[in-house]
């Protein structure tokens, strides 16, 4: 593998292409992008609706498959894998936060957490995960009596208790107000500090570009830059 200031490449995308249809309404949703993701590094994928950071996000995370191209988690080929090992590597593998939070209406915040535990290989505390959010109080509150910001938190929660390697956030405050947003995104930025998960963020606010250790820009379904990032941003600092 390679080594990135002392980090390994945990994912390897290899001129990985999507496509969507065929022939002349064919749409090429992701071209030839090629990027590698290290151990422990929080990236930003910057860009604007339509140029292809949502379609990157799920090749990287086994929900969907590249139409060519390569992509490598811990050097193993995804686009090789079947249905069902697709399955176990997003559960085992990778936590998704979306910009929904896609909790379970019937089901406290403390069970919405256990449903992911009960699943994976090795799984974190569903409370010590409640804990880490600091929503421990709320573990018996169902969704309809907690605001966004907290049921963005509880997904969050739920995500990292599969204790996964990659930690996939997909404009995960879009749905919340300018003070909610920033402190999702303070708690983004403490896990990645102090658990260590690798944390691939999309985004279309520049902005938020500048707490990632690295950005990358797509365009047109192209990566056209990846830079790095020498003077991160706290989520205070954030121009919103």
């Amino acid at each position: 593998m390679q080594q990135h200031n002392g980090g390994k490449v945990l994912v390897s995308v290899r001129d990985a292409a999507r496509v969507f249809g065929l022939g002349e309404v064919a749409v090429h949703a992701l071209r030839n992008a090629s990027i590698d993701i290290y151990e422990g590094e929080f990236l930003v994928v910057l860009g604007a609706s339509g140029s292809g950071k949502s379609t990157l996000l799920n090749l990287i995370g086994g929900m969907d498959r590249a139409s060519s191209g390569q992509v490598l988690f811990k050097g193993e080929d995804l686009t090789a894998k079947n249905d069902n090992q697709l399955t176990l590597y997003r559960r085992n593998e990778v936590g998704f936060v979306f910009q929904f939070y896609n909790l379970v209406p019937t089901l406290t915040a403390l069970e919405n957490i256990q449903v992911a535990t009960d699943v994976v290989r090795d799984p974190l505390d569903a409370m010590e995960c409640l804990a880490m959010v600091g929503l421990e109080k709320r573990s018996h509150h169902f969704p309809s009596q907690m605001s966004g910001g907290e049921q963005q938190r509880v997904a969050i929660a739920r995500a990292i208790a599969g204790n996964p390697a990659l930690l996939l956030c997909d404009e995960p405050t879009g749905a919340l107000d300018m003070k909610t947003g920033k402190d999702v995104i303070a708690l983004l930025i403490r896990l990645n500090n102090d658990l260590k998960k690798t944390v691939v963020m999309i985004t279309h606010n520049p902005g938020f570009a500048e707490i990632g250790n690295r950005i990358a820009t797509l365009r047109d379904g192209q990566i056209i830059s990846i830079v790095e990032n020498k003077s991160r941003k706290s989520a205070e600092e954030v121009d919103w």
